[in-house]
């Protein structure tokens, strides 16, 4: 038999077939099309209690031959219990799918599967069920899979009610299982046929014999040609969504979209910003292009020009310049492994998805590209209320937020607020989100310390609070601050800065802190840990930054201390691209902890880090390159030394300097020592270090223990 579409099971709501069409149907058939005079219900199920939040509908796009599929999106938003699961279920009338008479196939594609979570699928007949293990339904991935539904292998599968009845067939689920929090995806389920029209993930069970008590077909009557019913009489297919509980968000289907599916969001700039019209960035994607406005700040030795936009997939970046001549690119970070094309002043490169390109532009690096590629949002806000403060897309000036317990502060991607800060004190509960930019314009008073700039964001005593996705720019004093704060998550943020003392992430006296895939560029410190004269009553400990790429002109891009009035440990850094380590005119270094108080330093691992360039201006002046100390200095409030020990250097990489770097080691006496320092494969300039000599370090007699790890796992103690 051809390739004869029996059971077309997916039709929007009140599709009719038309007035007296006439199908042919040549030998056995699966599914006796005289019998399609009842509703085929497809339901989205989220269990218990709507769990997930889910949406359904046809979609002719994604049909796997003519006609149209079904589509559900599903994300798990609360947990109930270890049974949380979402299906997509299709109840099929009495007499429609008899698997007596031979193997059927059901097919299925998932352009988007959750990175967690199980598949199978419940085929049933009155009273009784079958459920079918899809191990390889991640192949849906790559298109359309068929699963063959055959008689004797659905007999045979463990814990099979031997009640069922494979000639009535009257309900088949796809479920998800076990997908955790906040994962999501979207899988079509489309025609059931009596020939395979994609790759069978399950070949041998269309093999499987019938037992011989069944082995006579139960329907025998098939005719040779079967009209269809006129307009008047035909049948419909619904399309339902089935739940517990009422929703909890809005199920549209459009919507949901947006917060689960591989789509592109595109943020059209304010009028009002400064938006620089020599360059224009653009991502290309299935034909389409989705400006990019770039945007101008100043930074040192130049400007940046930045702009974002949202994209879950593989995608083409294009940059048109048309200020200066372009005679080569690089794109950073080099971990990204990206080849740009450069064509007439355009440049064009691809990326995987969602990331922090910078292009740089003949050799130089003071008017870097920097594109932002975001993942998209999941529920944003949608305007305002008491417990979010929004602000649209849109140009503000001169805007002092303030948010209280258990507050979101909502900046929507074209929203751009000028001269305006966040100050988040004594609130727990809180959210900053968007893809908004907050603007503190420290230019604007020509960086004198004025009380109506200051921070672009900080939070005292400000608990459980989560930042994500925003742009800060332009600060005169430390970017972002975090004091005396505990359980606080940092996400996706951007912070360009050109003052001195502009920090870009300050973590002061906090606890069980998370920063992750942010992009910091700016003149002093990238991330710094500190333990200031103002919380020196508290630990600052259990801290993880990771997937980050920092830049800085002046100072650490990863750094600890100086002030350290009490204890900090348990502190990762890893996978962190530093692209550029500038050093104009002091002593910093690309990694450093100095302890310039009575504190102590302990358990602090760096681990997975790239260095790209680490220079220095200074006409014959040492390149340094990691720095331990403990000394009391001019930013010391004790003036008395504290200690250091377990510091872990490992998978280290530097890439470029003007020469070989040095590595300084110095405890402060004989009782404030420096311990138990490691470095484990790091590689400087493409030679893996082995010993003291080659890595050049420099120290005093008031450290112990250090140990150098080969490549080949060889270690050499100190």
């Amino acid at each position: 038999m051809s390739r004869q579409r029996i059971l077309t099971t997916i039709l929007c709501a009140a599709i009719m077939v038309a007035a007296a069409s006439t199908r042919s149907v040549s030998g056995a058939t699966i599914i006796s099309a005289d019998a399609l005079t009842g509703a085929i219900t497809i339901k989205a199920v989220g269990s218990p209690e709507t769990s997930f939040e889910i949406a359904i509908k046809e979609s002719k796009e994604h049909a796997i031959e003519g006609d149209a599929a079904v589509g559900l999106k599903f994300r798990h938003t609360d947990v109930k219990n270890t049974g949380d699961y979402v299906r997509l279920d299709m109840y099929i009338p009495r007499g429609v799918l008899n698997l007596i008479k031979g193997t059927a196939y059901i097919h299925f594609k998932a352009p988007q599967l959750p990175a967690s979570g199980s598949f199978y699928l419940l085929i049933e007949s009155p009273g009784a069920n079958a459920v079918m293990q899809l191990k390889d339904f991640r192949k849906a991935a790559d298109g359309y899979v068929a699963v063959a539904l055959n008689a004797g292998d659905i007999l045979s599968l463990p814990g099979t009610k031997t009640k069922i009845d494979p000639s009535v067939i009257t309900r088949i689920f796809l479920g998800i299982a076990s997908v955790k929090l906040d994962d999501g995806g979207v899988v079509y389920m489309d025609a059931v046929t009596d020939k395979p029209l994609a790759p069978v993930l399950n070949p041998d069970a269309a093999e499987k014999a019938l037992p011989a008590s069944l082995s006579a077909p139960v329907q025998t009557s098939v005719q040779a040609s079967v009209s269809m019913p006129a307009a008047s009489t035909a049948y419909t297919t619904e399309l339902r969504i089935v739940t517990n509980a009422p929703y909890k968000h809005s199920r549209n289907y459009d919507d949901l979209e947006d917060r689960t599916s591989a789509d592109i969001r595109s943020y059209p700039a304010p009028q009002g910003s400064p938006v620089f019209e020599g360059r224009k960035a653009v991502l290309m994607k299935g034909g389409k292009s989705y400006d990019i406005p770039l945007y101008t700040t100043p930074v040192w030795g130049g400007a940046a020009y930045h702009g974002g936009i949202d994209c879950n997939m593989p995608a083409t970046i294009s940059v048109a310049v048309s200020d200066i001549s372009v005679t080569s690119v690089i794109v950073r970070p080099l971990s990204k492994k990206i080849t740009p094309k450069l064509s007439d002043g355009r440049i064009q490169f691809d990326i995987t998805g969602p990331g922090k390109y910078i292009v740089e532009l003949n050799g130089g690096i003071d008017d870097a590209i920097i594109i932002f590629v975001n993942p998209l949002e999941k529920n944003p806000p949608v305007g305002s209320n008491d417990s979010v403060i929004y602000f649209a897309p849109g140009y503000y000036e001169n805007i002092a937020i303030a948010p209280t317990n258990r507050q979101t502060v909502y900046i929507a991607g074209g929203a751009y607020l000028y001269r305006s800060r966040i100050s988040i004190r004594d609130s727990d509960n809180v959210t900053v989100r968007g893809r908004g930019i907050v603007d503190t314009a420290a230019r604007f008073n020509n960086y004198q310390k004025d009380p109506t700039t200051g921070h672009c964001l900080s939070a005292w005593n400000a608990n459980n609070l989560t930042v994500e996705g925003v742009t800060f720019l332009d600060s005169d004093t430390f970017c972002t601050v975090y004091r005396k704060s505990h359980d606080v998550r940092i996400r996706n943020v951007k912070v360009i800065a050109k003052d001195g003392n502009t920090d870009q992430n300050d973590i002061v006296g906090c606890q069980r802190v998370h920063v992750s895939d942010v992009f910091y560029r700016g003149y002093d410190d990238g991330i710094v840990l500190k333990l200031a004269i103002e919380v020196k009553d508290q630990h600052c400990h259990d801290i993880l930054a990771e997937n980050a790429v920092i830049w800085t002109d002046l100072a650490h891009p990863l750094t600890i201390g100086t002030e350290v009035l009490n204890n900090i440990y348990n502190v990762m850094f890893t996978n962190i691209d530093i692209l550029h380590v500038r050093q104009p005119a002091h002593k910093s270094r690309a990694l450093a902890i100095h302890v310039g108080d009575n504190g102590t330093v302990h358990d602090v691992t760096f681990t997975d880090i790239r260095i790209e360039s680490l220079s220095k201006a200074l006409v014959n002046g040492n390149v340094d390159f990691i720095q331990l100390e403990v000394k009391p200095n001019v930013y010391s409030k004790t003036k008395l030394p504290g200690y250091m020990r377990n510091i872990t250097f490992r998978n280290i990489q530097l890439f470029d300097a003007p020469h070989f770097p040095i590595t300084t080691i110095r405890g402060a006496d004989a009782e404030h020592t420096i311990e138990n320092i490691t470095f484990d494969n790091v590689t400087v300039l493409g030679t893996n270090m082995k010993t003291f000599e080659n890595m050049m370090i420099s120290t005093n007699g008031f450290v112990r223990n250090i140990k150098i790890v080969e490549a080949s796992g060889k270690t050499n103690s100190y």
